[in-house]
């Protein structure tokens, strides 16, 4: 039975790290939300009456102890002994975190093996065990890269076992997209694509390249590790989620998942979202981060999380979520004039939405940012320009299968020629649909004559 009335209950949050990145993610987020909510490494709350409003994404234990609801999974075995062996090593139970024993990495699709589906299996019993510990479950947030064969092939088992077993829940992925070095980081990312269009009510589409580019160009970090990465997008997601965890008294604009999806994809082929956080200074460089510079910052294509030009495309939806001692009349004057030369698809210009969390970004420690933030935006938006890094990709996977470039690898792991094809046409389809998205009305009609023609 519930303790208490079903309104009053937090929604209950499940986070799913898959892969050696999505387990790296894991540490940054979960060292971030710890800090946020004045927990230690080992799960305890030295003043219980400081913050009483993280149940959403940590389980309250008889014992007191705080327990994320969190579950890490590897075919491999490095990150998760890592983890076992970090400083948050106590934060999380033994059951929290499995690895395949394989020994070595896995780099190749790893959905339809049986090392695929064993991994699921394994994932599926301990989400079960989380999802039971939540009053009102809502839905999960699964973080992976799509280059590795965990994070594409088992995210993507993974996700098609949640729709049919938690059809009702909402489903968010944070994926980080590869650089395309090798022939298996594209393959392994066009093959993951179709699940996150099909199965994912969103996906947040980060790339390697961009936010290492942002460590280098923006930060001044000139090898940039996992863990300077990581801060970034811990500190989105901070963002993302910060209404839901109630890290502030004033109502958030997003207080669940739901929310989050319904405004951002008002379409259901059209569901990757782009973002970008700002500031991103340098620590001991002196500038003034104002409503105006973070507004302006925001849609800067240097700081987005992904490679693209958002001017070129129209957007279905966007949402500014500021933190920090934000003034409301300064707001407003660095909006109105950015939206006077935003293009929105034609009906979707009510989809754009300002939020307020009054509580300043958490500075973690050995921050790669500027110290001690007063103020920072996140911006997520719904563009057609995503139609021009998943070109890119679609353009590397033509150049490399033309050649059948590495193909066989994949042939023991059950991956047919039918499944690069059938990846390849809705990689393509999820592109046409963005460049319908962002098209003028004019070139429509050209279009719809021009095949009229051909008829």
């Amino acid at each position: 039975m519930s303790r208490c009335n079903h309104k009053e209950l937090q929604p209950g949050v499940v986070s799913v790290h898959l892969g050696q990145a999505g387990i790296q993610m894991g540490q940054s987020v979960w060292e971030l939300l710890c800090l946020e909510h004045w927990i230690t490494p080992d799960g305890r709350k030295p003043n219980p009456m400081k913050d009483e409003k993280s149940e959403s994404f940590f389980d309250t234990r008889t014992t007191g102890l705080r327990k994320p609801r969190a579950v890490f999974a590897d075919t491999d075995s490095y990150a998760i002994n890592r983890l076992r062996a970090g400083p948050y090593k106590n934060l999380f139970d033994s059951h929290q975190m499995l690895r395949s024993g394989l020994g070595g990495a896995n780099k190749i699709f790893a959905g339809n093996t049986g090392t695929g589906a064993k991994t699921v299996s394994s994932l599926l019993e301990s989400i079960r065990r989380q999802v039971e510990r939540c009053d009102r479950f809502e839905g999960f947030m699964i973080y992976q890269a799509t280059g590795g064969g965990t994070g594409s092939g088992v995210g993507s088992l993974l996700l098609e076992n949640l729709v049919r077993d938690y059809r009702k829940s909402r489903r968010v992925a944070v994926s980080v997209a590869p650089e395309g070095q090798t022939a298996q980081d594209v393959y392994n990312h066009v093959l993951s694509i179709p699940s996150l269009r099909e199965n994912a009510d969103v996906n947040f589409y980060l790339e390697n390249k961009a936010l290492n580019d942002i460590c280098s160009t923006r930060l001044g970090v000139a090898k940039p590790t996992h863990g300077n990465v990581n801060q970034i997008i811990a500190q989105l997601m901070g963002s993302l989620t910060s209404g839901i965890r109630r890290v502030t008294d004033s109502r958030p604009v997003y207080q669940d998942l739901t929310e989050i999806c319904m405004s951002l994809i008002p379409m259901r082929d059209v569901n990757f979202a782009l973002s970008s956080y700002a500031p991103l200074d340098r620590p001991r460089v002196s500038r003034t981060n104002n409503e105006d510079t973070l507004t302006k910052s925001a849609f800067d294509p240097t700081s987005l999380l992904a490679k693209c030009n958002l001017d070129t495309g129209k957007y279905l939806s966007i949402c500014l979520m500021y933190r920090g001692n934000v003034d409301m009349r300064r707001l407003n004057g660095s909006i109105r004039p950015l939206m006077r030369g935003i293009k929105f698809v034609e009906g979707a210009s009510l989809g754009f939405k300002v939020g307020i969390n009054q509580a300043p970004p958490t500075e973690m420690p050995d921050a790669i940012f500027e110290q001690k933030l007063t103020k920072s935006c996140a911006m997520f938006c719904n563009s057609s320009a995503v139609a021009e890094p998943l070109g890119r990709t679609m353009q590397q996977f033509d150049a490399l299968y033309r050649r059948r470039t590495s193909v066989s690898n994949y042939a023991a792991q059950n991956v047919e020629a039918t499944d690069f094809q059938e990846a390849r046409e809705g990689l393509a389809r999820l592109i046409s649909y963005y460049n319908q998205c962002g098209a003028d009305e004019e070139e429509e009609e050209e279009e719809d004559e021009g095949l009229r023609s051909r008829m």
